[in-house]
């Protein structure tokens, strides 16, 4: 997966979960983006290109069944650490 910034300035990622545990993910041109608080999960596969981010999280984000498209966090997922909170399924359009 290669993820291109090109052309983008002023922006911020902010709490996202970059997410290929397949193959290996690549950040193009991020120099105009902020990074904050973002995991990175590439399954065994090494990250070649540096990260965006200052101190990145790489960890599994511990998603309930995602070989079944299960997508939820897991209760003890990383992610609620770097702030990511509980949404019921009701709230969201």
């Amino acid at each position: 997966r290669v993820i291109s910034f090109a052309g983008s300035s002023d922006c911020t990622c902010e709490r996202n979960i970059f997410y290929a545990p397949d193959t290996e993910i690549q950040f193009m041109n991020p120099s105009g983006a902020r990074f904050v608080d973002n995991l990175y999960f590439s399954g065994p596969h090494t990250m070649t290109t540096s990260l965006p981010e200052a101190n990145p999280r790489i960890t599994d984000p511990l998603f309930e069944d995602p070989e079944r498209d299960d997508f939820r966090l897991h209760k003890d997922s990383p992610a609620f650490q770097i702030g990511f909170q509980w949404v019921a399924a009701g709230m969201i359009e």
